[in-house]
């Protein structure tokens, strides 16, 4: 690797959970680091897969670019999550573009060596299946929350699914997202226009369910009131 990452960091990422210290020694010495500042390009659709990513720190964000020039956002990706997996597992075509919403700082390894590694590492093949399981898993979730929920349910939904995946609890019990997301940003994963997101995080906030910074750092208050908004009627 370029700079330095131990074995005992490694293995703790979700993608290398539990591989011994000789497998994990082998992958080392071909990954690669890379650090992106904010509003970098990592992956375009529609382009050949060359790589996998793995965050390290940072956060990126995941869409796909409409003929009207619009946006839809599909996730927000934080550290331990792996970027790029499908195109070099399937051998197709990038599915969707990823830029850093945060500087970050990215793990990487060529495409020739994850596919030779899947093929010769089954507990890698296994983590690699359990997080896709678990991203297809939320998709399903973001589909329910899309096609039955109202603006400010939808809000709900991604504040408790961002919090369940990476948040961060203080002394008194309240979560933070360890990542700034603006009013524009959240439409665009709840599929809404900002206005409408901006009225759903008023109400949310008079409610007492939540606290937004000037710097759009989100800590969520009441939990189980966000979970009464994400539930259908």
């Amino acid at each position: 690797m370029s700079q330095s990452l131990s074995l005992e960091d490694l293995g703790r990422i979700p993608l290398f959970e539990g591989l011994p210290e000789e497998i994990l020694t082998e992958i080392s010495r071909s990954l690669h680091i890379h650090a992106y500042p904010v509003g970098a390009s990592v992956l375009t659709a529609e382009q050949p897969g060359e790589a996998v990513y793995v965050v390290l720190n940072g956060w990126l964000r995941i869409f796909l670019e409409q003929r009207d020039g619009s946006e839809v956002t599909f996730a927000f990706l934080g550290p331990g999550d792996t970027v790029g997996e499908m195109s070099l597992v399937d051998q197709g075509l990038r599915s969707a573009n990823a830029t850093t919403l945060t500087p970050a700082t990215l793990l990487w390894v060529d495409r020739i060596f994850f596919q030779r590694s899947l093929r010769t590492q089954p507990l890698l093949t296994y983590n690699l299946a359990r997080q896709l399981t678990a991203r297809l898993r939320q998709a399903n979730e973001q589909v329910q929350a899309l096609s039955r929920l109202g603006v400010t349910g939808r809000v709900a939904h991604q504040l408790l699914s961002l919090a369940e995946r990476h948040g961060q609890v203080d002394e008194k019990g309240h979560m933070h997202l360890p990542v700034p997301l603006t009013q524009q940003d959240i439409a665009d994963l709840v599929g809404s226009t900002r206005e409408s997101v901006n009225r759903a995080m008023v109400n949310l906030r008079n409610e007492g369910a939540l606290h937004v910074t000037a710097q759009h750092h989100i800590t969520l208050l009441d939990r189980r009131r966000l979970l009464r908004h994400s539930r259908p009627e």
